[in-house]
């Protein structure tokens, strides 16, 4: 029996699914779901499966390498490379052969809830009964600059993020908490994701233990880099919780 195949993350579907060339094809009917075209040129669509069609959103588009991309899908590199060389074989036939290109299916999952690690991915929206956040986001900082050295931070700013913008911001001291101690001071405050820029091994796998993202290689004014990161300006190294289920 094969082994099954791991979902991969998407953080995005495609806005379009079905590209054609128009001198040479006459659409009936579009819909975001489906690409309807006549009998005759059903035979010249190429298909990209979501998937490959995340890599060159990630690679090409938003300038991540291989090795990040292979991160924010949660696959191997080998993987990445093998669906992001079919993907763009599959686009240069479209192209120079003038043939549908349609996008759909593969083996995928959509990025979404507090394990989201694409950053224009909508949070799942909360009830607003429940007074609950899109995001609480903790950035190590001192004089409002992010602070480069985690384990020795003595202050943090939070973020609370609702509907992709901030809604609210507060400074916290750390009194000198180290390492562990960091972390459930950051559980205390109900935290989910971390900005940051420096971080050591052994914080990192306490934080994801405790289901915080991390967001880190960041360095600069904390408003502005939570500011870019809400709006997909933000280069960063991405750890995030494994699901265990």
């Amino acid at each position: 029996m094969s082994r099954p195949k791991k979902s991969r993350r998407v953080g995005q579907l495609p806005r379009c699914t079905c590209l054609y060339p128009q001198q040479k094809i006459t659409l009936r009917n579009v819909n975001k779901n489906t690409c309807f075209v006549s009998v005759n040129d059903v035979q010249e669509r190429i298909t990209m499966t979501v998937d490959e069609y995340e890599t060159i959103r990630l690679i090409d588009y938003k300038n991540l390498t291989q090795e990040e991309c292979a991160t924010q899908m949660d696959v191997a590199r080998t993987t990445i490379t093998a669906m992001y060389t079919s993907a763009r074989n599959k686009i240069a036939k479209s192209i120079v052969e003038s043939r549908i290109l349609e996008i759909v299916g593969g083996n995928y999952m959509e990025c979404q809830g507090r394990f989201c690690h694409k950053l224009s991915q909508s949070i799942i929206p909360n009830s607003a009964e429940d007074n609950s956040f899109d995001m609480k986001l903790a950035v190590p900082c001192k004089n409002n600059m992010i602070f480069q050295q985690f384990g020795i931070t003595k202050s943090f700013k939070f973020y609370t993020i609702r509907n992709g913008k901030i809604e609210s911001s507060e400074c916290i001291q750390t009194e000198n908490a180290e390492h562990k101690a960091l972390i459930n001071f950051l559980i205390n405050y109900k935290i989910d994701s971390l900005l940051c820029g420096g971080i050591g091994q052994r914080a990192k796998e306490y934080l994801l233990q405790a289901g915080i993202v991390i967001y880190s290689g960041v360095s600069g004014n904390a408003d502005l880099q939570v500011q870019n990161f809400l709006e997909e300006k933000l280069n960063y190294f991405l750890d995030f919780p494994t699901d265990k289920t």
